[in-house]
């Protein structure tokens, strides 16, 4: 059965190629997932009207508005690729409560692509059949049989009885064949039927439930769940989604195939956990997204609270094994590689990375090194302690601490770390970090980022100086593009979807960072760095006030940290309000007795303030203290007024930019 050609269309300065699923700009191919490209590719063919929001979730999700969000987001990324803010929109129009229409310009021309040829579907009876295909057929395509099965005898004789039916069994036949050909080629492009694009061999690791209804013990099981995500991350073949797109749904209750979908995997791995003095009880099950089957179940007895780790490795094997994935020798190797044999260590650990995972302040970056230190002092060698810690430096001298203080301890800490594992993942991105944020060794911080991804060990999100390691050299554009791809890997980060806000900010994209931002907001209301990307980029659409209101709301959550008053004191500056501005100046420089705070923001109050000597005095002085705000300061828009000064290029000079 021949297929038709598809087409290629010109959208003005884009060309959308729909048989080779590209969207290319300036004879460069942009990177526009599968989903968002069905999406444009049906406004693009429907561009005479508006189309519905409900249109468009039965088109593609089956009409569940539980996907609402990932609809929003599909036109989000759309819209960052072609580069079109919503509130002034030159392609994708939307209209309150009618939908979305495609606007631009729009030429067609055929696409330079040759007929081919469907697979080759043997069938036994022309009239009267039912089919099924076998899932798990190890045959090539082209051998891959139907299985039909006549009726009854009874139902045959009506299509002899009934010569009008004669002309329907023709259309019955073609349209069997066509499920049976979308079918084989849903096999053969490696995608389950279920969630939409749904990658075979692809999994959700849960947050697993804590029994013990006591708080204090959700390091515990949230430890146990992050885990199993690092280790299941270790098996080649199989795609795993990362932390935060997860976590998003501890304590929520959707049941698992509506998450599997939403995160677009075959399978998705739940469960309890319960610790009690010394013993551990783990329950688990895998199941498949498709049709709710549980692929595997784990025992239910108690075990001894020392046989945590085998615990594990019997967890990722039998995932494997349900998934029907066959390990390799490194595979093998690798889920049997164990960090620390001791049971202490690790549960100190697990507190550590807890507190890490969710500070709000140096409290809680100090609890996290305390924990650390503990875990190194019950393991010497436990290389992922001596990690964890080099984060935590790190961490601190990005708000709380004077990074001359603290950075010298990170690098003793991640190069113990690499020193006693090499292949650890954790100790690179430590170790790439320190060089991007504080020796300012652009190329090694690359070489270290790359490597820890090569590894594999740990996922790209929470390490912003990889994904904006492109806009310090002023490479905005393609900082975009490399934070745009691990979203696509991560769709429901929250982190790395308001790092694409933060990119497009830099980027002078302001209305895509407040939109983009905003989107965030709706998964996680209280996500301060989007209110932050909100307010600043607000400030640099010359609306000051919205700006302010915006930063007093991240103020009462997050505290006074000296980046929040900066960006207050800018925009108070900007609305004429100069004395407000001088008053939280003095606020923060009275502080400065008695804590760190950092140079490099009151540098752009100084700016806003028309006070050009004394934000170069603070720049300076912000290179002193080796600020870890340093490497954007080519790109942080409100240093823009500055550029023309033969200061500020000898300052780039200074930090090896330019």
């Amino acid at each position: 059965m021949a297929l038709g050609l598809h087409s290629k269309y010109v959208l003005g300065e884009f060309e959308l190629d729909a048989d080779k699923y590209l969207l290319i700009h300036n004879n460069s191919s942009l990177h526009l997932p599968e989903l968002p490209f069905q999406v444009l590719l049906y406004l693009v063919d429907n561009r005479e009207r508006y189309v519905g929001r409900h249109e468009l979730l039965e088109k593609f999700w089956q009409g569940s508005n539980g996907y609402e969000e990932t609809l929003t987001k599909c036109i989000s990324t759309i819209r960052t690729q072609l580069n079109d803010p919503a509130n002034a929109p030159r392609y994708i129009e939307t209209r309150k409560k009618v939908g979305y229409r495609y606007i631009g310009p729009f030429e067609q021309a055929p696409a330079n692509s040759t007929s081919s040829e469907a697979p080759y579907v043997a069938v036994e009876q022309v009239r009267g059949i039912s089919v099924s295909i076998e899932e798990h057929d190890e045959r090539p395509l082209d051998q891959a049989l139907v299985r039909a099965k006549p009726l009854s005898t009874g139902v045959r004789s009506v299509w002899r009885t009934k010569p009008a039916v004669v002309a329907l069994a023709s259309l019955l036949m073609l349209l069997v064949m066509t499920i049976v050909w979308l079918a084989l080629r849903s096999r053969s492009d490696g995608h389950v039927v279920g969630g939409p694009n749904a990658p075979m061999h692809s999994i959700a690791v849960l947050p697993l439930k804590n029994l013990t209804g006591n708080p204090a013990n959700d390091y515990f099981s949230d430890g146990m769940a992050e885990s199993l995500i690092t280790s299941l991350s270790k098996v080649e073949g199989l795609r795993v989604i990362s932390r935060s797109s997860v976590f998003r749904f501890k304590d929520r209750d959707v049941s698992p195939q509506e998450i599997g979908t939403q995160l677009s995997v075959a399978s998705v791995l739940e469960g309890n956990v319960r610790i009690t003095g010394n013993s551990v009880h783990v329950a688990v099950r895998l199941v498949s997204v498709d049709d709710g089957r549980v692929l595997w179940v784990s025992d239910e007895k108690d075990h001894a609270l020392g046989d945590v780790f085998v615990i594990q490795d019997e967890i990722a094997r039998n995932v494997a094994s349900g998934l029907r994935l066959q390990l390799s020798g490194n595979s093998v190797e690798q889920l049997a590689h164990r960090y620390t044999q001791n049971v202490e260590a690790y549960q100190l650990y697990l507190q550590g990375r807890f507190y890490m995972n969710n500070y709000g302040s140096n409290d809680d970056l100090l609890k996290a090194e305390r924990y650390f230190d503990s875990a190194i002092e019950k393991d010497p060698g436990y290389a992922l302690a001596y990690a964890g810690l080099a984060d935590t430096y790190t961490t601190m001298a990005m708000d709380w601490r004077d990074p001359r203080a603290v950075f010298p301890k990170a690098l003793e800490y991640a190069q113990k770390a690499l020193e006693l594992d090499d292949t650890l993942g954790e100790a690179h991105f430590a170790r790439g970090a320190i060089e991007y944020y504080y020796q300012w060794d652009w190329l090694d911080a690359q070489r270290e980022l790359d490597r820890a991804l090569e590894l594999d060990a740990k996922s790209v999100e929470g390490n912003a100086c990889y994904l904006h390691s492109r806009e310090t050299l002023g490479k905005t554009n393609e900082a975009l593009a490399q934070v745009q791809h691990a979203l696509d890997k991560n769709p429901l980060s929250t982190f790395i979807s308001s790092e694409l806000g933060c990119a497009s900010y830099y980027a002078h994209r302001y209305n895509q960072a407040i939109e983009l931002s905003r989107e965030t907001l709706k998964t996680d209301p209280g996500y301060v760095l989007a209110k932050y990307n909100v307010a600043r980029g607000l400030g640099q659409l010359r609306l000051p006030d919205q700006a302010i209101a915006e930063l007093n709301t991240s103020i009462a959550a997050w505290g006074r940290t000296t980046m929040l008053l900066s960006e207050l004191a800018y925009n108070y500056a900007a609305s004429g309000k100069k004395a407000e501005a001088r008053k939280l100046l003095d606020e923060m420089q009275k502080r400065s007795a008695n804590e760190y705070v950092d140079p490099y923001p009151l540098a752009w109050v100084y700016v806003a303030l028309s006070d050009i000597d004394k934000a170069f005095e603070s720049l300076n002085r912000a290179y002193a203290v080796r600020s870890s705000w340093m490497p954007w300061v080519n790109v942080e828009p409100k240093f823009d007024p500055l550029h023309s000064d033969s200061r500020f290029q000898e300052l780039l000079r200074r930090v090896h930019i330019g």
